[in-house]
């Protein structure tokens, strides 16, 4: 209810500040999520902050990116970025049909950085529709397009991680990702004002 609140009010007051806050059609991004230990990795010794990303692309320290491009075939293709210092997600080429809904093809890539994960740093995945397995790490929840959402255009959908996997040792760093402190929650996202709306 908090957040609810808090982001009501922020954009009840978008019309008056408009002309002068510099935020009108910027991304906000509004994305909570957790990089955490598999539960039977040996010598995993502590799950990643909370993280909670909740402004405009530029405030405060955060970058909040989003696109979409639409695609010959008749599909749009869906990216985003949310990070903050130290940390980030980001999702690479979701493609799903122009009304949203499940992911159609096996482009899609996961990457997230988070400074709990020694000498790993940036883990990366593939990303789809179904549950999570060695060759799809991370699965997307239906993502749905909100044209006229209360505060603008809205992105949304979720993320659900197992094993997500370091790039600089592949086999000692993986990691899950969830909902903060959630181990069975997939971590929700929303994305406002993306490009190409």
């Amino acid at each position: 209810m908090r957040r609810l609140s808090v982001i009501l009010l922020a954009f009840s007051m978008t019309p008056v500040l408009g002309c002068g806050d510099g935020t009108t059609g910027t991304v906000f991004g509004d994305v909570q999520w957790q990089v955490q230990c598999p539960r039977d990795l040996a010598g995993c010794s502590r799950n990643g902050a909370d993280n909670d990303v909740f402004d405009f692309d530029g405030n405060n320290g955060v970058r909040a990116e989003c696109a979409l491009t639409d695609l010959d075939d008749g599909n749009r293709a869906l990216s985003f970025t949310v990070a903050k210092p130290g940390v980030s997600l980001s999702v690479q080429s979701a493609i799903v049909s122009p009304a949203g809904g499940v992911i159609v093809s096996p482009a899609c890539r996961l990457t997230v950085t988070d400074d709990s994960v020694t000498y790993g740093g940036r883990m990366q995945g593939g990303c789809g529709t179904n549950a999570p397995s060695d060759a799809q790490p991370c699965q997307l929840g239906p993502i749905v397009f909100e044209p006229n959402g209360e505060s603008g255009p809205e992105v949304r959908t979720s993320i659900l991680c197992d094993n997500v996997a370091a790039e600089v040792d592949p086999t000692r760093f993986i990691r899950n990702v969830r909902a903060p402190n959630r181990p069975n929650d997939p971590a929700p996202v929303r994305m406002i004002n993306c490009q190409n709306f």
